[in-house]
């Protein structure tokens, strides 16, 4: 189906719950990331995932890789799907994806959000210097870079063949093509965003960088967390089954709201 630039996306919807729950994939990634956690819950929600625009199996034709575009893009595929009310689950780069898409186009239109280790600790979000030397890194060394980023983000226990996965997804991405969409989605004022949510959200991180409660709810008031041992930024396919368990206790509360 075409977004509203006209970029087609890949879309799927599974799963046979009255509940509408739209699954928001990292960078790099794709909806294949979600299978398994679509297949353990599929008997109690309608799961929509798609390949957000430059990944996957969606077109890749973009001229500008805005937070604000793929909030559209959510927006499209929940009226496509006839989401009503849905949770919005948001994965790394996808949790500012997911709040732009609850304040603008979905707006009143959202029953929760769920972020998934996107921001353990709203004090410490990465500064401009740190962004502006991945950024030229990922310019300077592509192929290095992600491998380097990809094994910073896993534990020291993580299998190789998990490693390679994630960065062998990424590595699909055109190079220049995935540096504007990270560059495009530091670039969004996150904490100016974030006190302006009135729906409430749930966190799901990996305890490889602390999760601060106190300065998310701060901002977000009733903001709640997960943290899920020994896995790493991706606990979907390192975690299976601990990171269905708090998936499914994330949507649950959220579905009673």
């Amino acid at each position: 189906m075409p977004a509203a630039d006209g970029t087609p996306i890949a879309y799927a919807v599974a799963g046979h719950g009255e509940q509408a729950v739209i699954l928001s994939h990292c960078w790099g990634g794709s909806a294949d990331l979600f299978l398994p956690v679509v297949r353990a819950l599929s008997d109690r929600y309608r799961f929509i995932v798609l390949d957000l625009p430059g990944h996957g199996r969606s077109g890749a034709a973009r001229r500008a890789w805005t937070v604000a575009a793929y909030a559209g893009d959510l927006a499209t595929v929940a009226r496509a799907a006839g989401a009503e009310r849905p949770i919005l689950v948001g994965h790394s780069m996808s949790g500012r994806v997911v709040v732009e898409a609850a304040l603008g186009p979905l707006a009143g239109r959202v029953r929760g959000l769920v972020f998934i280790d996107a921001f353990p600790d709203v004090e410490h979000l990465p500064s401009h210097a740190d962004q502006g030397g991945m950024l030229g890194a990922l310019r300077a060394d592509f192929p290095g870079e992600v491998r380097r980023i990809v094994r910073s983000l896993f534990p020291p226990s993580a299998a190789e063949g998990d490693i390679e996965r994630v960065a062998a997804s990424i590595l699909r991405v055109r190079p220049d093509t995935a540096t504007a969409i990270l560059e495009e989605n530091l670039r969004y004022p996150i904490r100016d965003r974030l006190p302006r949510l009135s729906v409430p959200v749930w966190s799901i991180n990996a305890d490889l960088a602390e999760t601060n409660e106190r300065a998310n709810q701060a901002l977000v008031p009733g903001w709640r967390a997960i943290v899920i041992p020994r896995a790493s930024h991706w606990p979907m396919i390192d975690a299976e089954e601990r990171f269905a368990e708090a998936l499914s206790t994330a949507l649950q509360d959220l579905a009673r709201r």
